[in-house]
């Protein structure tokens, strides 16, 4: 396995330029490295010949052939097929010089705070050497880019943990795109020495496509600014102090302008009020933000399903100490997807309401302008299989999953339990206080949940008969007397044609779901002694939070759905399909 990967990407580049950005990374130091040569459906036939002539000469120099898809997109997809643990950028027409390689590895490698690593780079044939500054931070790029891409090396693992990718928007500046977003992340440096020549040619993006880089420029400025502050206006006075310098990036480099942004600049933390904020003065103009990281996690679905999304956001706040924010807007935009009066989309999943709100617990919610601010998103792979990677402790970072796994919240039981807290049914709800009247005086009360509705819209989602009857007959094996209450929406005629139950039952209806309120079902549930749940989160939480699962037997389905059994609580009882 290489220890460095070379991302090369080439387009009608002239064959002695190519011929000598190969030759200089073949030629380097270390030699512990693979080159990843993507072209880009070249034209030109002298190009083509190149690659080819290259592409037997080293097993390091690995060449693939794309249609033309765009600079950005070739870049993207050599940083998926890329295996080094360190990445390397070079383009088809600058030079490396001999110990690049070995320098930046040397530097990284010793330098385990800083994430990527450029260097001073020479402009060549006009001789023209550019100065960077040794650590670059967050202002510092506000001003304009602070590396040179050919010279960059960073590691691939970080990368990918926060899914950085080249942003197509930004086409001309998209190399500046990437490190404006980066360095909210990761720390920078520059090596103070010239590791890089850099070709200076009249097909160059500085000459081609000046206008449009410029105009990407301050798009990208403006991202970084809304990644500080909110305020407009605070946005628009900082950029008016910065476009008019931003276009004259080199005059900084000459001596009697060296310390000329130290003195309009200046960033100190305040821990006056006990919480940690950052001012920043442009000009005697100050800005205060609080540096706080957002962490969010996304609800929707059902009850069920933001049950165990709010368990796992809890059970991470308490784990990383960082506030978890929720975000609800699912709950808006899912409605736009309803095509039909039962409230399903195209694919038959029923849209659900947010119903959180029943426990009357604290939760706090981001507003929607501001998850865009989470630079990285966490897509739960399996929502059934536990993770404890998730628990790392992360910095603006947005998860969306499931989590149906008690292992996410073992360790907080009791306060989810308290948590999950339900209203009292009131005296004046004559039919819950019926049912649950029965059930009291019921000594082995047993519910019994069928799923059916949109889970026959879905491929093996919906449970057998057979299951339910094998259910049935192990808790009649198992308890005494047991009298079961069935619930789940339009059962009545499944029980009665497909169960035939010969024992005592009470169907429960569709009363609750009626009035937009099924949490009443889960709190009689609750109640029963015994549970044989549906593959259902509804039902999981039921039994998990009642007396069946600490007095009495669960019986769950196995699988659950597919291959998946993770999510089956180790006391409960598993009664194949």
């Amino acid at each position: 396995m290489p220890r460095v990967s070379v991302l090369m990407p080439v387009y009608n580049t002239k064959s002695e330029y190519l011929q000598e950005a190969i030759e200089s990374i073949l030629n380097q130091t270390y030699t512990n490295f693979e080159l990843l040569i993507m072209d880009d459906g070249s034209t030109n036939q002298d190009t083509l010949d190149i690659l080819k002539f290259y592409k037997t000469r080293d097993n390091r120099i690995k060449i693939y052939f794309e249609k033309h898809i765009g600079i950005v997109k070739i870049r993207n997809k050599l940083l998926e097929l890329a295996r080094g643990e360190y990445l390397a950028i070079m383009d088809s027409d600058d030079i490396s010089l001999p110990y690049r390689l070995e320098k930046e590895v040397d530097f990284l490698d010793n330098n385990k705070d800083i994430s990527i690593v450029g260097s001073w780079f020479e402009g060549f044939p006009e001789y023209q050497i550019i100065k960077l500054q040794p650590y670059p931070k967050i202002l510092d790029f506000i001003k304009g880019n602070c590396v040179g891409h050919s010279t960059i090396m960073f590691g691939r693992e970080e990368f990918e943990n926060y899914d950085l990718k080249y942003n197509e928007i930004y086409e001309a500046a998209h190399d500046y795109g990437l490190w404006a977003e980066a360095v909210f992340k990761m720390n920078f440096a520059n090596i103070q020495q010239v590791l890089v020549k850099y070709r200076v040619h009249p097909d160059n993006i500085t000459h081609t496509k000046a206008e449009l880089q410029q105009n990407n420029a301050k798009k990208i400025q403006q991202s970084m600014l809304e990644n500080l502050t909110d305020d407009k206006l605070i946005q628009q006075k900082i950029l008016d102090i910065l476009n008019p310098c931003c276009e004259q990036q080199k005059v900084q480099l000459k001596p009697n302008k060296k310390n000329y942004w130290e003195k309009i600049f200046s960033v100190k933390n305040d821990y006056s009020s006990g919480v940690k904020y950052k001012v920043v003065t442009i000009m005697g103009f100050k800005i205060k933000f609080r540096q706080e990281s957002l962490v969010v996690v996304k609800l929707m679905g059902g009850l069920g399903n933001q049950m165990f999304q709010y368990a796992f956001g809890k059970s991470l706040e308490l784990k990383t100490n960082m506030k978890v924010l929720f975000d609800d807007s699912w709950f808006t935009d899912a409605k736009n997807s309803i095509v039909n009066e039962k409230n399903e989309n195209s694919q038959g999943v029923i849209i659900r309401n947010y119903n959180l709100n029943i426990f009357n617990n604290n939760i706090n919610f981001i507003p929607r302008e501001q998850i865009r601010k989470c630079k990285k998103h966490i897509n739960q792979k399996n929502a059934f299989l536990y993770d404890s990677n998730l628990f790392k402790k992360q910095k603006n970072v947005y998860y969306e999953g499931y989590f149906q796994n008690e292992k996410y919240f073992s360790s907080i039981k009791d306060f989810i339990k308290n948590e999950f807290s339900f209203p009292k049914i009131l005296p004046t709800d004559v039919f819950n206080q019926e049912i649950i009247q029965k059930i009291q005086k019921t000594e082995n009360s047993v519910f019994i949940h069928i799923r059916r509705g949109d889970y026959l819209n879905l491929a093996d989602w919906a449970l057998p008969t057979e299951y339910y009857k094998k259910a049935i007959l192990y808790i009649n094996t198992h308890v005494k007397n047991p009298s079961y209450f069935i619930f789940g929406q339009d059962c009545e005629e499944y029980v009665k044609t497909e169960l035939n139950l010969d024992i005592p039952y009470t169907i429960i209806g569709n009363t609750n779901s009626n009035n937009n309120e099924d949490w009443k079902d889960m709190v009689l549930m609750e109640k029963c002694k015994h549970a044989i749940v549906a593959n259902s989160s509804f039902s999981w939480w039921a039994a998990w939070l009642g007396k069946a699962n600490s007095e009495g037997i669960v019986v769950a389905p196995t699988p659950w759905l597919h291959e998946d059994d993770d999510v089956i609580c180790d006391n409960w009882v598993k009664i194949e399909r």
